[in-house]
């Protein structure tokens, strides 16, 4: 079953994570480090979005899209990036749309008198 992009609700604030690359470090009998790059050339991108005071159907949006995605396991594509984050990582912000997965456990919501804030991790699909 295609999992729904993500669409309806923009988030307040979209923080860039440093790209990382997932390295194994280890050593052989010779006490040389040996380097292995798991992740090949391209680095994995993290975004921590931030959704403040938001109403309760986009918190219910929100959670449905989290569970929908069976809590980051399925890919989706995320349609309301803001337009200051570079989507096809080419230099350039564009507000592009990316594909990728929620970080699983990223998902927390904080209750306000009238509204909700709601703190999620996208990790996209290069």
């Amino acid at each position: 079953m295609a999992i729904s992009a993500l669409t309806g609700v923009t988030p307040t604030l979209v923080t860039p994570e440093a790209p990382k690359f997932n390295v194994v470090v280890s050593q052989s009998e010779s006490m040389i480090k040996n380097y292995m790059n798991l992740s090949g050339s391209s680095p994995v991108y993290r975004y921590a979005l931030k959704f403040v005071n938001i109403s309760d159907d986009d918190h219910t949006l929100l959670l449905s899209h989290w569970i929908e995605s069976k809590g980051g396991t399925e890919s989706f594509s995320w349609e309301t990036v803001p337009p200051y984050i570079d989507g096809d990582f080419d230099g350039v912000p564009d507000g592009e749309t990316m594909v990728g997965n929620w970080v699983p456990g990223s998902f927390k919501h904080t209750p306000n008198p009238y509204s909700l804030n709601v703190t999620l991790k996208f990790e996209a699909l290069v």
